[in-house]
Parts: C-alpha cells; structure tokens; sequence
C-alpha cells in the first residue's frame, strides 16, 4: 500500500505504508495542489499549470497536459484541481468548470463531463464507495452526481455553503459536506434523483451537539439578562 503527498516546495513524495520507504519525485516547476493514487499510476496537478501522470514502480513520467491558469501559491490559484482514479484507473481531473476523463495507460480524452450545473467553478470530486458514481461539488453550493459507467448525469442537489470537502460512506450511499467554516453536513440516499431539487441542511450529530449547546447558552445569557433588569 501506497500514499502520495504534494508540497509547496514543488515536490511528491512517494510512500510505501508497510515499510516506510520513501522516494522525493521530482518534475513540477510550483506547488502542488492535489494527488491521487491509483494502484499501478499516480497523478498530480499543480500551481505550474499542469496536470501529470507517473509510473508508480518506475517514478517515471507519463504523461503531462497543461490544464490550469498558473499562479505561484495554492492560495491565489484559481482552481482546486482536484483528481480521482476509478477500479479501471481511468482519471477523472477536474479545471474551471468541467471534468475530463482519460483512459488508463493511453491517458487519450475519453469523455468530458459539463453542463451548467457546473458553471460556478468546481471545488471537490469524489467516488462513492463502489466507485461508480462521481459526486461533483462546486462554488454555489451545486452538488451533481454522475453515473460514470454510462457518463451520464442522474442527480442533482443544492447545499447551504461551498462544498470544500465530500467524503463518502464505505458502504452506503451517503456522504458527509465539509464548507469553509469547519462545519459538516450530512446527506443520504445522493443517488436517487427527488422530483425537486433537493437542497442539503441536516446537520450531522456533532453540529447538531454543537448547535444545542449554542442554543442552551443563548436561553441561559438570556435568563441571565432577566434576572438582572428585576433582581
């Protein structure tokens, strides 16, 4: 088993779980912004504007396409750039507004995912746990599920905030939406279209602690307030 992380200081660094070992790949010219790791490639995307595919047991490059406006810093960069490989290896890479699919080991276009829905920018793509279904999320809030094994489009939902971050249960079609507060959401059954959009604010059981506590604070300043206007 292996992990990949991305650096400010333009480099990946390739690490084997069980035994530690660690190898620094080199290639990018600015910071990385995301990894994904398939079993036999790994991709990376970056601040340099490109998007790169390498031999997991080599290290060695295989393929580079220049995909996203440059900047010299994750922060000013306009994209989030976020990866995904599916059971085929297949990589799904996100840019502005669209989502573009190369085919393993050929890394040709084999398809492109658009349409208004995503038109604010996407910030996150995700794989439900059968790695069937892509959970897109982007700036308004806009959360599109897409049937990858006939690239269709079968869902739509609207979300409170931004979705920042999209973990998905490991056996259940539910997931969890993080936005830029720290704050989690949770939605269930996301594969099965409603005849309205559905839009997305049960809080999860820690929020909803959360929100509790907050509301038996506000009761007890207030009981406080009164106490102190008729002593």
């Amino acid at each position: 088993t292996r992990a990949v992380v991305g650096s400010e200081e333009f480099l990946l660094k390739l690490t084997d779980l069980k035994t530690d070992e660690q190898h620094t790949v080199k290639g990018h010219a600015a910071p990385i912004l995301r990894t994904a790791f398939g079993e036999r490639y790994f991709a990376s995307s970056s601040c340099d504007g490109s998007l790169r595919v390498w031999d997991s047991e080599t290290r060695d490059q295989l393929m580079t396409r220049d995909l996203y406006p440059r900047s010299n810093d994750v922060d000013l960069s306009k994209v989030t750039a976020p990866l995904q490989f599916d059971r085929q290896e297949n990589l799904y890479a996100a840019k502005e507004s669209e989502v573009i699919v190369y085919k393993s080991a050929l890394w040709t276009e084999r398809c492109v995912y658009r349409g208004e829905q995503l038109k604010s920018g996407i910030l996150e793509i995700e794989f439900s746990h059968c790695k069937r279904y892509l959970v897109i999320g982007c700036k308004d809030g806009t959360l599109t599920v897409w049937n990858t094994s006939i690239d269709r489009l079968v869902n739509t939902m609207k979300f409170v905030a931004a979705p920042y971050s999209i973990a998905t249960h490991p056996k259940e079609y539910s997931m969890l939406l993080g936005d830029n507060r720290g704050s989690w959401r949770e939605c269930t059954s996301y594969i099965t279209p409603s005849s309205t959009e559905q839009t997305i604010t049960k809080p999860t059981v820690t929020e909803k602690k959360k929100m509790d506590k907050e509301e038996d604070e506000k009761k007890k300043e207030g009981e406080d307030e009164k106490k102190k206007e008729f002593p």
